[in-house]
């Protein structure tokens, strides 16, 4: 199949150079590397990202967390809703 690719210039260097050190064509070598990468490459696995963890301490006597969060959630939305209305 005939298709047209845009390959960076070293890399069409590289495989020039194989065809020409292994007897191959062009089209065979380019063929027989693509093959190759993809047989080999396994699924592109990212090492997790680990957030580091403190310890705060205790919470004081009688702050609810439950209600900062709610709080703070009202107060972000109280916020989004001025800058919208600041676009009219």
């Amino acid at each position: 199949m005939r298709t047209t690719v845009d390959i960076d210039a070293d890399l069409i260097d590289r495989v020039r150079t194989e065809s020409t050190r292994s007897g191959r064509s062009f089209r065979e070598e380019l063929n027989r590397v693509i093959h190759r990468g993809l047989s080999t490459a396994g699924p592109l696995r990212a090492e997790p990202y680990l957030t580091p963890v403190f310890d705060l301490g205790p919470v004081r006597e009688g702050v609810d967390l439950q209600k900062a969060i709610t709080l703070g959630g009202a107060l972000a939305d109280a916020e989004t809703v001025h800058k919208l209305s600041l676009r009219k």
